[in-house]
């Protein structure tokens, strides 16, 4: 066997080189796969354009397809292959020991690492697909493929294996269920694959226009119905499919977009249990919701907790009394969910004639508490246009200050379309630009975007005090009121430190129109910055 290998070396943003790269000396417990096929995840292609920070030089692909090249004896008792084995090898790479791995759940280690993320520079280097040979660790989990399926049908395991996974597995889909799936990609049509296998009821697969041979497709492996949603309303058609009572499950699959994420809100998607005194709602992962690192956004755990919070009081007072909005909003953050998806189980605690209070748990799906909030919802049927005061605002500087256009570029900011325009002397500016995209059933901006434009407005208050640094930070809890619904309308958040104890900030925020100058929400962020 020759001692190089030909690898596909990734060393900046759009720029590929082509590489001989040693192979290394295998020992008893890891092995050598010689690669056949490797897929193209969407991942890769956000590492390549740059959007996706991975530490470079590196060798792309996490999703092979290959053959035990060489291989040791205590691994190939374990993994039960031998030299000359087909293989298809997953992506993550745990670490066997802790508890999650030792339950089964070896997705959420929190020591995991991921193929294709390792640099270059890390023995062997050979930690990417994209090459004739990829390093089999002893942590690597390996599966037998039949060796008479073609390579190019047999590489589909990653998306089929996904598809069962998110349609199927993690929410639990009943048969009968009514399942969305919002993207016709290889992702979602093995979600639709899935949730037929599973006995799903009724199948929607939602794309655009140019997707119509991948719809056509969705309908082939089982889709009932294809939406496309640039000539039709998602929500409206969704209604009319399901005589307005929703979906049970959402798979939301689509690259880089916003508006499934808030059609999906607006259909009150629950998963599970959904009564007058109970609902849960669960959120799938995705980059667009996270701070760097993956780690859940504060404001979309508040968001979250104001959905939840205003779906039990849709059921308990009746839609008639709406429209709604979260007159009072408390969370506690308790800890972090990172690459992960969350559920929020919301409990009816009171109902009045116009008052509901709910309270609200945010934990990720094998049980760990991320967040608890109280919600108090209120219905304003036969209420007559609230009389909001005039925001103090600011003294107009604006000064973003050096952190203010590197965190405008977080996924978080860049999905939402936050634009900081002020980050100096313990102050913060922050706009919320309107579009559909962020607008709820009503037509305002959506109360989610809101709490997540507060959330943000709050910590950068705080940052604004200390300035930039190699700190750790977190938002421990938030206090808001929403005074009424929002408005169609460009919304401002002003954010101002007010006290300082060690390393705790609390900041006063208000959000208002951007024309009007009313106020609609004002409040509290806590925020932790640990110089």
């Amino acid at each position: 066997m020759s001692r190089t290998g030909l690898a596909m070396v990734q060393t900046a943003a759009r720029r590929l080189e082509a590489r001989e790269l040693a192979l290394p000396a295998i020992g008893v417990d890891d092995a050598l796969l010689r690669v056949e096929a490797c897929g193209i995840c969407g991942s890769d292609v956000e590492s390549f354009q740059g959007v996706l920070k991975v530490p470079l030089p590196l060798i792309p692909g996490h999703e092979p397809l290959g053959v035990i090249e060489a291989i040791g004896e205590r691994a190939a008792q374990r993994w039960g292959v031998r030299a000359g084995d087909r293989v298809a090898v997953e992506t993550l790479l745990p670490c066997n020991a802790c508890r999650r791995c030792r339950s089964g759940a070896y997705q959420l280690c929190a020591s995991r690492r991921v193929y294709s993320y390792i640099p270059l520079a890390e023995a062997p280097g050979l930690w990417g697909a994209y090459a004739e040979f990829l390093y089999l660790a002893p942590n690597a989990i390996v599966h037998k493929v039949d060796p008479s399926l073609p390579a190019e049908i047999a590489v589909m395991f990653n998306p089929l294996g996904a598809g069962f996974r998110w349609a199927a597995e993690m929410p639990r889909t009943q048969p009968g269920d009514t399942v969305l799936v919002m993207g016709p990609g290889q992702r979602g049509l093995a979600s639709v694959i899935a949730a037929r296998e599973v006995g799903a009821g009724t199948i929607l697969v939602t794309g655009l226009s140019r997707d119509a041979h991948k719809l056509a497709l969705a309908r082939e492996f089982g889709a009932d119905h294809t939406i496309d949603v640039e000539r039709e309303s998602l929500v409206k058609r969704v209604r009319e499919i399901t005589d307005g009572r929703g979906v049970d499950v959402v798979i939301e699959v689509t690259p880089v977009a916003t508006q499934p994420i808030v059609d999906a809100r607006m259909l009150g998607v629950t998963v599970g249990e959904s009564t007058a005194e109970r609902v849960r709602l669960v959120l799938p992962f995705a980059d667009g919701n996270t701070n760097p690192g993956q780690v859940l956004h504060g404001g979309v755990a508040a968001s979250l907790v104001a959905l939840a919070g205003q779906a039990v009081a849709r059921a308990a007072l009746a839609a008639e009394t709406g429209p709604f909005h979260s007159a009072t909003l408390q969370v506690t953050y308790l800890a972090a969910a990172r690459a992960e998806a969350v559920v929020a189980e919301a409990r009816l605690l009171r109902a009045g004639k116009e008052l509901c209070f709910a309270d609200v748990q945010v934990r990720t799906q094998n049980g760990k508490a991320i967040a608890q909030g109280l919600v108090t919802v209120r219905g304003r049927s036969g209420t007559a246009d609230a009389q909001l005061p005039e925001t103090r605002g600011d003294d107009g500087a604006a000064e973003p200050g050096p952190m203010g256009p590197h965190v405008a570029k977080t996924p978080f900011m860049r999905r939402l379309g936050l634009r900081i325009e002020h980050m100096s002397g313990g102050t913060a500016r922050i706009v919320l630009p309107f579009r559909d995209g962020l607008s709820d059933a009503s037509g305002g901006v959506h109360e989610g975007a809101a709490l997540a434009l507060f959330d943000t407005t709050g910590a950068m208050a705080a940052w604004a005090v200390t300035g930039p640094g190699p700190y750790r930070a977190s938002t421990p809890a938030l206090q808001a009121q929403c005074l009424a619904p929002l408005p169609a309308d460009d919304l401002v958040a002003f954010g101002r430190a007010v006290h300082r104890d060690a390393e705790s900030h609390w900041c006063d925020v208000e959000v208002a129109g951007a024309r009007s100058r009313r106020v609609f929400a004002r409040g509290t962020v806590q925020y932790r910055i640990v110089t």
